[in-house]
């Protein structure tokens, strides 16, 4: 069974174990036309088997805040666009993690530098004039 992991508040937070985290903005934020861009780690997916191990992957999406008012989230990605797919990806020191650490604009493409399973670095390259995933949606 797949299903989104709740975020959890425990009563310690500096005890918070991988598998605990919530969402974590990335990169810093990035103003555009649709607002405030924010690249999250979030979208962690916990997979029960039916041995009882549990088996999550942690991946990136992304939100549109207003900047004159930051607490209201215009948009959101409805899928991951960054999720553990390589075998760095899914193999190392904490297996099916991807984490965006990076983003620079160099050329009229993005690149997004990232982390794989906490174990090596890749980068991710977006070209903002080719169509990619189901993009954001409004929210409300």
């Amino acid at each position: 069974m797949t299903r989104p992991c709740p975020p959890r508040a425990p009563e310690n937070p500096s005890s918070r174990s991988v598998a605990e985290a919530g969402p974590a903005i990335g990169t810093s934020p990035v103003l555009t036309d649709n607002g405030l861009l924010v690249m999250l780690t979030n979208g962690a997916t916990r997979t029960v088997h039916e041995d009882g191990t549990v088996e999550v992957d942690y991946r990136c999406g992304q939100i549109a805040i207003d900047p004159a008012e930051p607490t209201k989230v215009l948009a959101r990605l409805q899928d991951p666009w960054l999720r553990p797919q390589t075998y760095e990806d899914t193999h190392g020191l904490v297996s099916n993690v991807t984490f965006v650490e990076g983003l620079v604009k160099f050329h009229g493409k993005w690149f997004a530098y990232y982390g794989q399973s906490d174990t090596t670095l890749a980068v991710a390259i977006a070209d903002p004039a080719a169509p990619f995933g189901t993009g954001l949606q409004a929210d409300g």
